[in-house]
């Protein structure tokens, strides 16, 4: 999940008694100390976290009647790949092609994109979604105004963050996994960025049950197109323009999905595997350490195809793929969940299957 929050440079934020709820979640979960956006204003920021790139005529926060674009997104990448999604907004408008009270376009990235096919709600739903029987893998949060910080003050989005983590730890989407990202579109007083970005250091966030037993504190050089780069990976997509450059940083340290050393707890199966259409396949899913985990999957495998938890330290994935189903690539995400209550802690892995005939 990505949440993304208003106009604050690191140090207005960070280490500040006014904001103590926003500092519990820097100093108990994962924080990346180097954190910068891409540039000024907003708007061009949300373009590249969603896409890896800031178009030149960005450069105002026009609502899309102004400029759209085509050019592919995660959204893209997420929607060919089979994985599900939903960007939710308060106090939504409509479509969100329009700004209207306290819900501003210019925060909402997947309204500038006419081909997007990102399912859209009202922020009011989220909770019900995360806690249904299938709840979107990748999720996109815009706060309102006020709650953004970009029109509130920063005790105002303190109290909106004290309010809205704990409600999502609470869904099944975050006991199963769930990472949310909170991170700042830009520095309101600050030009300083990496590879050439001048969008100021901002602060980033990384929330999960990993990063809750064992903090980080990161201080790789980050920008809104290595934190895609990172989200990419996670999913086992290729990476987006800007974000195939390494020179834009990760956020990979925070984003490590196990709280012990892999080589004690880890999903040890290779991370692909092929199957042909019409022709039966079977595949073990196998992993190290104790307590036995359990193992289940997040994401679609192709018609015919089924996941079994052998409740032994493997899973198989088997059956006969679909002829009707189409070729290409389906990315799911392994999930192994160690123990329970305080000592439960979970690995994952981004596992793709090809399928061909």
């Amino acid at each position: 999940m990505v949440v993304m929050m208003e106009n604050k440079n690191f140090s207005e934020v960070i280490g500040q008694s006014n904001q103590p709820f926003t500092n519990s979640l820097a100093n108990n979960y994962g924080l990346a100390t180097q954190s910068y956006a891409c540039c000024h204003p907003s708007l061009p920021n949300y373009l590249d976290i969603v896409s890896g790139q800031a178009p030149a005529n960005s450069t105002d926060d026009a609502d899309p009647s102004a400029h759209t674009y085509s050019f592919p997104t995660l959204n893209t990448q997420l929607h060919a790949a089979g994985i599900s999604e939903r960007a939710y907004a308060e106090n939504l408008n409509g479509n969100g092609s329009v700004s209207s009270g306290s819900y501003a376009a210019k925060h909402f990235p997947w309204v500038y994109f006419p081909a997007s096919t990102m399912p859209i709600a009202n922020s009011t739903s989220l909770v019900g979604d995360l806690n249904g029987s299938s709840p979107p893998s990748f999720v996109w949060y815009t706060p309102n105004l006020t709650n953004d910080e970009h029109d509130g003050s920063v005790q105002q989005g303190d109290a909106f963050l004290r309010g809205f983590i704990p409600s999502v730890q609470s869904t099944a989407w975050y006991r199963q996994g769930g990472q949310v990202i909170v991170t700042w579109d830009e520095a309101d007083s600050d030009n300083s960025g990496v590879n050439g970005g001048d969008g100021g250091h901002v602060p980033t966030i990384v929330v999960s049950a990993a990063n809750a037993a064992r903090p980080v504190k990161d201080s790789t050089r980050v920008d809104t197109s290595g934190i895609l780069r990172s989200i990419e990976d996670r999913y086992g997509l290729t990476h987006l323009a800007n974000a195939a450059n390494s020179a834009n940083g990760t956020i990979d340290a925070l984003l490590a999905t196990s709280s012990t050393p892999p080589t004690s707890r880890s999903i040890t199966n290779a991370p692909r595997a092929t199957a042909n259409a019409g022709a039966q396949f079977s595949f073990l899913v196998t992993t190290t350490g104790t307590p036995t985990p359990r193992l289940k999957k997040h994401g679609r495998l192709p018609r015919g195809l089924h996941f079994h938890n052998n409740h032994n330290g493997t899973a198989k994935i088997w059956g006969t793929p679909s002829s009707r189903d189409s070729r290409g690539s389906y990315s799911v995400t392994i999930i192994a969940t160690y123990g329970k209550g305080k000592t439960k802690q979970t690995t994952s892995q981004n596992f793709t299957l090809t399928l061909s005939g």
